[in-house]
């Protein structure tokens, strides 16, 4: 019986370290076969587009209305969007941004009704934002998949208008922005992504004022974003 538990004993504390380092060696495989949580990405946007098309200060919001020459305008936009995100499992996500845009029209204004004479007429808008999104992923188990995303965010606004070269009107706006879009991604490597996201709708309250006035206003309103504009295209690396 002692020659047995002697040869027991001798066979274990042989087997036991190759034991310990498969498993080891087991559990290293499996972590490096789980996916980073945390990630970084960046999406972004430019359009440009010549038309002829009455000529609205902002386009539709109405504030400054100027005269609505029938002429060829020229809008252009870009945008650039940062976030960092955090996957808690395959189907929701949490992250924070930040978002960058510019916003520019081009256009000529008749000086007299009764004259053909035109000067230039230009407008700048550059917007800064930061806040926070979520994403809901509808079909995890597809590379291709499709989600949901809601976001909250703060923004500031500045707007100018140049006439004839010359800086004469200029506002700020400050408001917060809630959205609801919808986005895409494709898994290209196990910690490289396709993004495609879509701004979809969205509600803004803020307030604007004028520069060097006393003028300004509270708003709020809803709109939903079916242009060029609203798309976002880029990548995310898992870290």
């Amino acid at each position: 019986m002692l020659r047995i538990l002697i040869i027991s004993a001798l066979l274990f504390s042989v087997s036991s370290p190759d034991a310990i380092s498969q498993q080891q060696e087991k559990e290293k495989i499996e972590d490096e076969n789980v996916a980073p949580n945390y990630y970084l990405g960046f999406t972004t946007n430019y359009f440009t587009i010549r038309s002829r098309r009455p000529f609205g200060w902002r386009g539709d919001d109405g504030r400054h209305n100027l005269p609505e020459n029938r002429t060829r305008v020229t809008r252009s936009s870009f945008s650039m969007v940062l976030h960092f995100g955090y996957e808690f499992n395959e189907t929701t996500h949490l992250g924070v941004f930040f978002d960058h845009r510019t916003y520019n029209r081009r256009t000529t204004l008749k000086i007299d009704s009764e004259d053909d004479d035109r000067i230039p007429f230009s407008t700048n808008r550059a917007m800064y934002g930061f806040g926070t999104f979520a994403r809901y992923v509808v079909n995890p188990q597809n590379e291709f998949q499709i989600y949901l995303r809601p976001s909250l965010g703060y923004y500031f606004d500045n707007y100018e208008e140049f006439r004839d070269s010359r800086r004469d009107y200029r506002e700020d706006d400050r408001y917060i922005s809630f959205g609801l879009g919808l986005g895409a991604q494709y898994e290209i490597t196990d910690n490289l992504r396709l993004v495609l996201r879509l701004t979809g709708i969205n509600y803004v309250n803020g307030r604007w004022t004028e520069r060097g006035s006393d003028r300004g206003e509270s708003y709020s309103n809803t709109t939903m974003n079916r242009r060029r504009s609203g798309m976002f295209v880029g990548f995310e690396w898992r870290l």
